[in-house]
């Protein structure tokens, strides 16, 4: 059913939550969050943070009292992904990604998809820059993206992928693989008057033509917070969790580079 808001002709304006559930594993999807990790950069190791501001708000939605109805919402997402090196005397930025997109989503029962133009743009820190006079990459790309998820009592399927229409360095593959899975305890593991806690495990996995098609693995496990789970209800989340990443970097500056981090974390899902 439609949340709070203002609807006409069957079309609601500003609608609360999202029609296609956030990724949990995928550490470019638009949520708040802060991560303590150790990365290995070949040959040596190193302490960083990894840290997101954003989210997805909804703008239009179709109005449906019919859980098995198909529904529709036009919305605006934007985000930015930052990386430091806390092992530098000043806690280097090592860069930062910002994206904006403009997802389409659809849902019919436990059946969501999600068609999303979106730009992104990446930036080496200043103070990371001059220390170690790194070449400087001028990287960005427009992209659409498409994913289409099935979610189950316990289990989440995604699976999809993109394609960069344009992008920056010129000489870049275009077409990126993208898929996942999602499992969280039948019942939760604990339960009061502020919401339920439940046990959550996630794997996402992407593997980029640029990269010969070696894929990317994120995995992240712990707990999360959350008032209400229904598929289609707003799912605002709180979670702690452990992390582990390993393959091509994530981090747009520095993209033709490998890498895999361990930590933990807590994120923040509007």
């Amino acid at each position: 059913m439609a949340g709070p808001g203002t609807a006409w002709a069957g079309v609601q304006f500003l609608p609360v939550g999202t029609l296609f559930t956030p990724l949990l594993a995928d550490p470019k999807e638009t949520r708040f969050s802060a991560n303590m990790v150790y990365t290995r950069y070949p040959p040596r190791d190193a302490r960083g943070a990894s840290v997101s501001a954003g989210g997805e708000i909804g703008l239009l939605r179709e109005v449906s009292e019919m859980s098995s109805d198909t529904q529709w919402q036009l919305g605006i997402s934007g985000g930015a992904f930052g990386e430091f090196d806390l092992d530098s005397p000043s806690s280097d930025l090592v860069n930062v990604d910002y994206s904006i997109g403009f997802p389409f989503t659809f849902r019919q029962g436990r059946a969501s998809v999600r068609f999303r133009p979106y730009h992104q743009s990446s930036h080496v820190g200043d103070e990371f820059l001059l220390r170690n006079l790194v070449q400087r990459v001028d990287f960005a790309y427009d992209s659409l993206e498409t994913l289409v998820s099935i979610e189950e009592a316990t289990v989440r399927i995604y699976a999809g992928g993109e394609y960069f229409i344009r992008r920056q360095p010129e000489n870049l593959k275009r077409q990126l693989a993208h898929g996942g899975l999602e499992a969280r305890s039948p019942r939760p593991y604990s339960s009061g008057p502020l919401g339920n806690i439940w046990l959550v495990a996630a794997v996402d996995v992407k593997s980029w033509e640029e990269m010969k098609w070696s894929p990317a693995w994120s995995v992240k496990g712990g707990f999360e917070w959350a008032a209400q789970v229904r598929p289609g209800e707003s799912r605002r989340s709180l979670s702690f969790l452990v992390i582990y990443y390993d393959g091509f970097t994530p981090y747009g500056q520095f993209y033709p580079e490998r890498l895999d981090f361990w930590g933990f974390g807590m994120s923040l899902t509007l």
